[in-house]
């Protein structure tokens, strides 16, 4: 509902739910799961604009094969690697990040659009590169959830509102 409704979502509140989101699939993956059903209508926002992920009925141990070999159109890779499953994952959490800056329905297939949004809005072009490595065709080319994670930490920690909260404390 975040990414169809009209309401305006602030650079910080943008960044933080791409944090979110990869810290949740990051969790997943470290436990040992795929979770094979990455898309924004799984992340329910609760208080303090936290996200919690649902929908796990497709998930399955990483090293095991889909049993239920769910695919979700605009969310699943042009090209899967049968071995590195948690790929599709990232593929699917970049769609995620191009959809909340696009603000579509769909996640958008140019770049370009992304890019442009993402000026407009001033975000940072490190989460524009983030989300074009996520999406890249090659599987074996995508970074991890948890890298993901940590540099979008960096990029908040460098926002301007962060830096004066950190040196009050």
């Amino acid at each position: 509902s975040v990414i169809a409704s009209r309401e305006r979502i602030s650079r910080r509140r943008t960044l933080a739910y791409c944090l979110n989101m990869s810290r949740i699939v990051a969790d997943i993956h470290s436990a040992g799961w795929t979770w094979a059903d990455c898309k924004p209508a799984n992340f329910l926002c609760v208080k303090n604009d936290r996200l919690r992920a649902l929908d796990f009925e497709g998930a399955f141990k990483i090293g095991a094969t889909n049993p239920l070999e769910m695919r979700t159109p605009h969310y699943s890779p042009p090209k899967r690697d049968g071995g590195n499953p948690p790929s599709d994952d990232l593929f699917a959490l970049g769609a995620c990040f191009a959809q909340l800056v696009t603000r579509k329905v769909f996640p958008p297939k140019p770049h370009i659009l992304l890019k442009r949004r993402g000026k407009w809005l001033r975000l940072p072009a490190r989460l524009a590169e983030l989300t074009r490595k996520l999406r890249n065709p090659d599987p074996n080319s995508r970074p991890s959830a948890r890298s993901v994670e940590h540099i979008l930490k960096e990029v908040l920690l460098s926002e301007p509102r962060a830096r004066r909260r950190a040196r009050r404390v």
